[in-house]
């Protein structure tokens, strides 16, 4: 199953983001809530793409696997998530073990910040756990 889904708005950004205020958790709204790489178990590979990135979340265990198929379905807005910003286009494909994100910037000067970013954001969440 494959969608695509164009991420556009106009917000305020901060790091490409939308700004809100943290939770107790740390997590800025729950805007980590539908991210597939947030899912307990998930593993998160990042690639670079002339046109932006490739993320591919998968994990062994059948269960975190349906949540993390579940909130790649999910990726309609920027969040916090890896890869998720303003600017883009998201193509969602469901493989075996998880996901695959393929998230293209809308412009090539946008191209280097997207990675950029989406390596940041990896390695955040990857500190929280």
């Amino acid at each position: 199953m494959k969608r695509i889904i164009v991420v556009t708005a106009a917000v305020s950004l901060w790091g490409g983001v939308a700004l809100a205020k943290p939770t107790a958790g740390g997590d800025r709204d729950g805007a980590l809530a539908g991210c597939p790489s947030a899912v307990p178990g998930a593993t998160t590979i990042i690639e670079n793409d002339v046109t932006g990135v490739i993320l591919t979340v998968t994990s062994d265990d059948h269960q975190v696997t349906d949540e993390i198929q579940r909130r790649a379905r999910l990726q309609e807005k920027p969040d916090r998530c890896p890869g998720v910003v303003a600017g883009t286009a998201v193509a969602v494909d469901e493989i075996p073990d998880g996901a695959r994100l393929t998230v293209r910037a809308q412009s090539p000067a946008a191209v280097q910040a997207l990675q950029q970013t989406t390596r940041a954001r990896l390695r955040d969440l990857e500190a929280k756990r």
